[in-house]
């Protein structure tokens, strides 16, 4: 409980608490008979969504800015394109809360198309970002031959006696590996609203996932 109240004490992580039921439910409604209260708790969780991430596109574009300060080209070029996806993604998303409030007059199917579509290629960009990260970690790795000191009796220790390198991305790169990890499920997401992902439950499931993953590095460290 006390790990929920530190999470739920910040925008970012108040935002992700609401994303985890709002997947939760989404699964779950493929799984009861009578689903309609929860599809209509879906709908309600992901309208609240919109509204406390509203204007929160400036913080991507200034997080697009500050990405092209970045003195190699690939993750300088990939995170910033990344970033100005997801502002693009934020922005037309405002629009399109906007037009649900009848604050403003458009096409909400054309809308929602840029908006998911710019969803895909903020999350595929960062994806890249993260795998050339981990090319030049291993490649630096197998220059090096680094030793990386482990505990024996730990789980990164029985790896590292298995896999030295395996050891040694768990226990220096995990930040990294979780991050990894989380895109590719959540690239998922936006690939079934765009309906190449048929399965609603496999959605659901990679939705909870990638949430549950990306709020390990909210919680309190031990």
């Amino acid at each position: 409980m006390q790990m929920i109240c530190h999470v739920n004490s910040s925008r970012t992580g108040h935002d992700k608490l609401v994303r985890l039921l709002q997947y939760t439910c989404k699964l779950l409604v493929n799984w009861s008979n009578d689903a309609s209260g929860l599809h209509h708790l879906e709908s309600t969780l992901g309208s609240a969504r919109k509204l406390l991430r509203f204007g929160t596109f400036f913080e991507s574009l200034e997080a697009a800015g500050k990405a092209l300060n970045h003195r190699d080209p690939v993750i300088r070029m990939s995170t910033a394109l990344s970033k100005l996806c997801n502002a693009v993604f934020l922005f037309t998303d405002h629009l399109i809360w906007l037009n649900s409030v009848r604050m403003v007059n458009l096409s909400r199917s054309k809308w929602s198309k840029i908006s998911i579509n710019a969803w895909f290629y903020s999350v595929l960009f960062s994806l890249v970002c993260d795998l050339y990260k981990l090319k030049s970690i291993v490649e630096e790795y197998s220059r090096n031959c680094r030793n990386i000191s482990l505990p024996s009796l730990s789980f990164q220790g029985v790896l590292e006696a298995y896999d030295p390198l395996c050891g040694f991305l768990i226990s220096s790169q995990r930040p990294l590996l979780i991050n990894l990890i989380k895109n590719c499920f959540d690239i998922v997401l936006p690939l079934s609203t765009l309906g190449y992902v048929k399965s609603s439950s496999l959605s659901g499931l990679c939705g909870i996932i990638s949430t549950s993953l990306s709020i390990l590095p909210l919680l309190p460290a031990k």
